[in-house]
């Protein structure tokens, strides 16, 4: 009830009835306990006193709230993200700023990080891009500081989430290379997240080379039984590809008709086997096939990531392949063994993407 109170409170000094923001605050201070006095609300309401004019007063509150809240990087920054909600510019707030400067100046912790996430991740600023950019960039050298900070593995996955929700790709990359340093039980995790960083949270710019590490990284987090790293590391790679002419139709549940509908194969790409079947290419269908039964081939005696590079190899210059992303012409040929090995055409691939991508489709 008060942090609704609270956000009541946030509408109305905006909209400039702060009389209204204030018997929004009052009301919120009825559902105090007496003994446990509420940091934010303390903000708050030293803010909206602010506001109205009477600046000592208001302060004071603001202060005893922070201290109320734990001090340190993260009252302060609650309280400089708090005023910018509220409306305030940056000229109206120079005690909150240069109080959050000061605190700046103790080194990182890991706890002390955590806190500095959860204020960013509270949904009042989260869901706002522009407090989050601010709250951001009024800490970063501070974050780029801690990344020597030794964190646990899920300390690490929340700094990692924060960052790439926050599109932080230099604090994410710095965070994952100290994690791969250090090494340890989470450095699949870590790894998953330097390339991430590398490409800017695009999959559509990631390197065979990188591919090919996050289909390993697949691999060990399926054999650790750490499911939810496995269709992480699927769902990103999986925004490379080109959106299915489908939609989310399943492939079992297409009929002819379904392909009639299709663009020629110049819409799609050379020697596309998918069109009018009047004018369908005979040779790019012929290409397929023998791309597949290559590779099922391949598969008996290669791994899995082995198989599709040697294929890669052997048609890179075949008029279907040789236009193609190099990405998209190995999405291809794993989507190829998946369905393969799912018909019971080759034995399933050794743990690579396919084993994750059959437990997925089972059900999480």
């Amino acid at each position: 009830m008060i942090e609704l109170r609270i956000a009541h409170a946030r509408k109305k000094l905006r909209e400039g009835r702060a009389d209204l923001a204030g018997k929004e605050l009052a009301e919120a201070a009825r559902h105090e306990r007496h003994d446990a006095p509420d940091g934010a609300l303390m903000i708050v309401r030293g803010l909206v006193a602010v506001h109205m004019g009477r600046p000592d007063e208001g302060w004071a509150d603001v202060r005893a709230g922070v201290a109320r809240l734990g001090g340190g990087v993260a009252g302060w920054l609650r309280a400089v993200l708090e005023a910018h909600a509220l409306g305030f510019q940056n000229k109206d707030i120079k005690p909150a700023s240069k109080e959050l400067s000061v605190a700046q100046s103790v080194a990182p912790t890991a706890p002390a990080l955590i806190a500095v996430l959860g204020v960013l991740n509270r949904r009042e600023f989260r869901d706002d891009k522009k407090l989050s950019d601010n709250g951001l960039k009024a800490i970063r050298p501070w974050l780029k500081r801690g990344a020597d900070c030794v964190l646990s593995d899920a300390e690490f996955q929340t700094v990692a989430e924060t960052f790439e929700r926050l599109q932080a790709f230099d604090l994410l990359n710095a965070y994952a290379e100290a994690a791969i340093r250090r090494g340890g039980g989470g450095l699949p995790l870590a790894e998953f997240y330097r390339i991430l960083a590398a490409a800017k949270g695009n999959a559509a710019r990631l390197s065979p080379f990188q591919i090919n590490r996050l289909d390993d990284i697949i691999d060990q987090a399926t054999q650790r039984k750490d499911l939810g790293l496995a269709y992480k590391v699927m769902d990103f790679l999986d925004q490379g590809l080109p959106l299915s002419p489908f939609g989310d139709l399943p492939f079992d549940d297409l009929d002819e008709d379904d392909f009639l509908d299709l663009p020629p194969p110049s819409g799609i790409f050379p020697g596309s086997p998918f069109g009018d079947p009047d004018e369908r290419d005979d040779a790019g269908i012929t290409e397929v096939t023998a791309i597949v039964d290559r590779a099922t081939e391949l598969l008996r005696t290669h791994g899995r990531s082995e198989t599709i590079d040697i294929v890669m190899r052997e048609y890179r210059d075949s008029p279907m392949v040789k236009d193609l992303p190099k990405g998209l012409v190995r999405a291809l040929i794993d989507n190829m063994l998946d369905l393969a090995v799912d018909a019971g055409i080759t034995r399933p691939a050794s743990g690579k993407r396919a084993a994750a991508r059959r437990r997925k489709r089972g059900g999480r």
